[in-house]
């Protein structure tokens, strides 16, 4: 049988004062619904690295991050 990649989103941390997203997926290779290997890779997004979110990341990544970008508070408290 075939080796299949299996990638789940873990865990998705949003904070709308920087704005950034944190990012952990798990990785797992599979065999005969039998796992061979797992790991976990964690991703942080902010300004800085942005375009890279656009590269690397699901449709859904990217919307969460548009609507966090698109509307963080700002340092009054106030949502922008």
């Amino acid at each position: 049988m075939a080796i299949v990649k299996e990638i789940v989103l873990n865990k998705l941390d949003v904070n709308v004062q920087g704005p950034s997203i944190e990012v952990v997926n798990r990785i797992s290779f599979m065999e005969n619904g039998e796992e061979l290997s797992r790991n976990h890779t964690h991703t942080h997004y902010d300004f800085i690295n942005e375009a890279d979110l656009y590269a690397s990341e699901s449709v859904f990544i990217q919307s969460v991050w548009e609507n966090v970008s698109g509307s963080f508070i700002s340092t009054d408290g106030n949502i922008v």
